[in-house]
């Protein structure tokens, strides 16, 4: 996880290491670190300028260290539900624009935290959720990036709010793992 082999940032467990973050590729080759996990939780971050695409990947190369997903601590705080109109538009468009990035980069894996402070509290909170990710699947579908769920969810619930995203995508994820994933 980024941010982790450099002095933490306000003493938070994780967070983007914004003066070290080109270092850290360096460290976690010494430490043979094969794979980072990218830290998002800031519209500065370098992963969304597209000036900055190719200096990670070279970072990469050099190391030898791939990205294989980030982990989205931005959509804690600026959730994609119980916000109004115009923060869910811009969250939407920098969720939109980190699939774009990501994809240049060849990470295959995106997580949107529904923990803590972006817990999905209610069946309003649920449903306005799948609605605003309804209107990024589009792009989901164009790229080889899974958009996965960090849920504080019972298992049953989980299942549940898989479901009534009622998309293939999700619907050929929940028939590959089956029944004995969600049985409780």
């Amino acid at each position: 996880m980024q941010g982790r082999l450099s002095k933490s940032n306000e003493g938070k467990i994780q967070s983007f290491p914004t003066n070290s973050w080109k270092q850290e590729f360096e460290i976690a080759k010494k430490c043979g670190f094969k794979v980072m996990e990218w830290v998002f939780d800031d519209a500065n971050n370098p992963i969304l300028f597209s000036e900055n695409i190719s200096e990670i990947i070279s970072l990469c190369t050099k190391s030898n260290i791939q990205i294989n997903s980030i982990c989205a601590d931005y959509f804690m705080e600026r959730k994609l539900f119980s916000e109004s109109k115009e923060d869910i538009y811009e969250n939407i468009k920098i969720l939109e624009k980190l699939i774009i990035q990501s994809e240049k980069l060849g990470i295959s894996i995106i997580e949107i935290p529904l923990v803590d402070s972006s817990s999905l509290k209610n069946n309003d909170e649920k449903v306005e959720f799948i609605k605003n990710i309804r209107e990024i699947i589009y792009l989901l579908e164009k790229t080889d990036i899974s958009l996965v769920l960090e849920t504080d969810l019972p298992p049953n619930e989980f299942r549940d709010l898989l479901l009534k995203f009622n998309h293939p995508i999700l619907s050929d994820l929940l028939m590959f793992y089956k029944e004995p994933v969600f049985r409780c």
